[in-house]
């Protein structure tokens, strides 16, 4: 690890099962190098109406000086203010599937009746990767102020590989070890 030699980290391997909002995926297939994704396919099955509501304790309002790079955000101290964003969100959410289910009904496509619905909208995917990959991933998708290289990840992906974090530094607790000694840099 301390002299960046990956390749003995990619001779195992992790399998998750990961239920996530569109929105969280599309942070996640980012990170295709030693990822594998087996997603539901909306095309194959009716989407189960499941969608995203934010957490009260998440971190939601910009702080003064926000930049885009190096995001920061407070909790929502007004729950007048936090109310209404979840409104607005199970309005949408009621009326774009409302929407879908019309379309099915209708005999489109599933894979064009589906197009309506928001990226709340959670998906089921079988997430498989080796070590190296996954180190990876953990160093861009978890706030770490002591990391070698600080990442401000969105927080529900964040929750996410904090998940498989776990898994990895039960499973691996001397790879994990000297990653998290080596700063959070994958080898």
């Amino acid at each position: 690890m301390k002299h960046r030699h990956g390749t003995p980290f990619e001779h195992s391997c992790l399998t998750f099962f990961v239920h996530a909002p569109i929105f969280v995926w599309r942070e996640w297939h980012r990170h295709r190098i030693g990822f594998s994704y087996n997603e539901e396919s909306g095309r194959y099955k009716t989407l189960d109406p499941v969608f995203y509501l934010p957490d009260r304790n998440r971190p939601m309002m910009k702080v003064e000086g926000w930049k885009p790079g190096r995001p920061k955000f407070t909790r929502c101290n007004d729950i007048a203010l936090y109310n209404s964003l979840c409104s607005n969100l199970i309005s949408s959410y009621e009326h774009s599937y409302a929407a879908y289910e019309a379309n099915l009904s209708m005999g489109f496509d599933p894979g064009l009746a589906r197009d309506c619905l928001p990226v709340g909208i959670y998906s089921g995917c079988w997430v498989t990767c080796n070590p190296r990959s996954l180190m990876a991933f953990l160093s861009l998708r978890t706030h770490e102020p002591e990391a070698t290289a600080v990442s401000y990840p969105l927080w529900e992906i964040e929750l996410g590989a904090r998940a498989c974090e776990r898994i990895f530094a039960d499973g691996w607790p001397l790879t994990y070890k000297e990653f998290c000694k080596s700063g959070r840099v994958a080898p």
